[in-house]
């Protein structure tokens, strides 16, 4: 692709010096032929211009040449550059099939929120337990999709998103945490929240294990 590039680069100034060059030399050749003319009045208009006509017909297609092979490397490039679009776009789905494959397999329960504590993911197991779909549960906040409570004080309990988007560690639920479903439903459950990062470090999200310890 870069020698593509390179090559289309390359073209470009070419053709532009063919123009140039083909207008100047068109100019030179027109006054040489109307001085010819003006010195010979027996010579036609024809013959006055037939060695500019033969000219300018050479340089018209050099400049053609070096037009096509810039528009034929210019289509190359969109047809190497829709392949691979193409090829990460199929890349991109396979992952994604692998990872539902993946989620689906887990026996925990898993919620995965982006940087700003929105619900991006749940896997099977969550979704009985929070008793939120994942279309529903897309884009709402973490809080209200992973409700959860103090068992014995019945007061709301600390979601560990916050200490993890803040620290980039692992963090874990306090005991006796329970976990109240849309529907009502109980359970108590244990868990650990993790940083989801980037190839750069980057914290992107976080991901919740946790499970019904009824």
């Amino acid at each position: 692709l870069r020698t593509e590039k390179a090559g289309a680069q390359r073209a470009v100034p070419h053709f532009i010096i063919v123009l140039i060059a083909a207008f100047s030399s068109l100019i030179l050749m027109t006054l040489f032929e109307a001085t010819k003319q003006a010195t010979n009045p027996n010579i036609t208009i024809w013959q006055s211009h037939v060695v500019t006509i033969i000219f300018a017909s050479a340089i018209a297609a050099l400049a053609a040449h070096f037009l096509l092979r810039w528009i034929g490397r210019a289509y190359l490039q969109a047809i190497d550059l829709s392949r691979k679009q193409k090829r990460a776009e199929e890349d991109l789905r396979h992952s994604e099939e692998n990872l539902a494959v993946t989620l689906h397999s887990i026996g925990d329960a898993m919620l995965a929120t982006d940087a700003e504590r929105r619900v991006t993911r749940l896997n099977p197991v969550a979704e009985k337990l929070t008793g939120w779909t994942n279309a529903k549960a897309l884009g709402r906040p973490v809080a209200e999709v992973f409700h959860i409570i103090n068992e014995e004080t019945r007061q709301p309990a600390v979601i560990p998103v916050d200490k993890v988007l803040a620290t980039g560690k692992i963090q874990s639920l306090a005991k006796h945490t329970v976990i109240i479903a849309r529907d009502g439903t109980e359970r108590p459950i244990a868990d650990s929240a993790a940083p989801i990062r980037a190839k750069d470090g980057k914290v992107l999200g976080v991901v919740i294990i946790f499970r019904d310890v009824t």
